[in-house]
């Protein structure tokens, strides 16, 4: 049975070239602050977090990607994609401890604002990845169980 997964690598090409996009409006955000002489220790953490968690999410749709292609293959039951999806989840994880970065500068627009819907909105942005690796952690023992069967399959054939 062939499984064509041409409609999920043309989503993750589309996050991807959106990465590129936040990008490039990161580098531009960046650059005005430094020719307005607006730059501070928070708004510097902020870009910085920013940079490497979008760095992360694409090395992550990269590996996805990979993952579809051994989907198409017809081997996704392998010791190759476990490795693939523990490195996904583990990604998904580092980009959590990172995202934690973001707050002080939440912390800061509300301080200027006087907004506190901001906090929230920001607490749901840093804890996402982390809900994101707890789904990948149960597929991932969901495939090493398949693994495991398929093995023993092979065995008795």
């Amino acid at each position: 049975m062939q499984i064509k997964t041409n409609a999920l690598k043309l989503v993750i090409i589309i996050l991807g070239l959106f990465i590129v996009f936040m990008f490039y409006l990161l580098i531009i955000g960046l650059i005005k602050s430094f020719q307005a002489n607006d730059v501070y220790f928070e708004k510097l953490l902020f870009y910085i977090v920013m940079y490497v968690s979008l760095i992360l999410s694409m090395i992550s749709n990269i590996i996805a990607y990979s993952i579809l292609s051994l989907i198409d293959k017809d081997i996704l039951f392998t010791e190759r994609a476990i490795k693939k999806v523990s490195l996904v989840k583990k990604i998904s994880i580092l980009t959590f401890f990172i995202l934690l970065g973001i707050l002080p500068m939440a912390w800061h627009i509300v301080e200027l604002t006087k907004v506190k819907g901001v906090i929230p909105v920001a607490v749901v942005i840093v804890v996402s990845p982390l809900i994101l690796s707890t789904f990948i952690g149960v597929m991932e023992k969901l495939l090493m169980k398949m693994v495991q069967i398929k093995s023993e399959n092979d065995f008795t054939v």
